[in-house]
């Protein structure tokens, strides 16, 4: 199924640590609250969370638009109610492949995780595919190319 893949990762740990913050006890908190505002957000742009990863999540979406404002609002909200936190964005379109009960995979996932590790705290990056989906309803700051290779057979 085609779908728009949000991979994003929450720089919470050695942010709290560096604040001072015990990760096990007052982290909890915080934890609760980036996770509500996340969902909430899914929840307002018809999203499903494929896969909590503790300090992030993978989530779907049926379009590129909500995709998109998904992303940015949660980038927004936690610039307002989670300031301290740092999050990355990776986003990308494709085609998800789900066993039942079973970790997502598939090309789109991949290069989205991949989009993910070159991108820096309060960052969104996005694939050129799903960037063409947008490209006249939105304006992007930046363009670069970043190329991935396949591994070697």
């Amino acid at each position: 199924m085609w779908k728009s893949i949000l991979d994003f990762h929450t720089e919470m740990a050695a942010e709290l640590l560096h604040l001072g913050y015990s990760i096990d006890v007052s982290a909890r908190d915080i934890f609760i609250k980036h996770d509500k505002l996340v969902r909430h957000q899914i929840e307002n742009y018809g999203g499903k969370e494929l896969q909590n990863l503790g300090d992030g999540f993978m989530l779907s979406f049926e379009s590129a638009s909500s995709a998109i404002k998904c992303a940015s609002d949660i980038q927004r909200e936690r610039s307002n109610s989670l300031q301290k936190l740092s999050i990355r964005i990776g986003v990308n379109t494709g085609e998800v492949i789900r066993r039942e009960g079973e970790h997502p995979f598939g090309q789109a996932v991949v290069i989205a995780s991949r989009i993910l590790s070159k991108c820096k705290g309060r960052q969104i990056l996005v694939s050129f595919p799903f960037q063409t989906f947008l490209f006249q309803n939105y304006r992007f700051h930046e363009f670069s190319f970043v190329w991935f290779r396949e591994k070697s057979q």
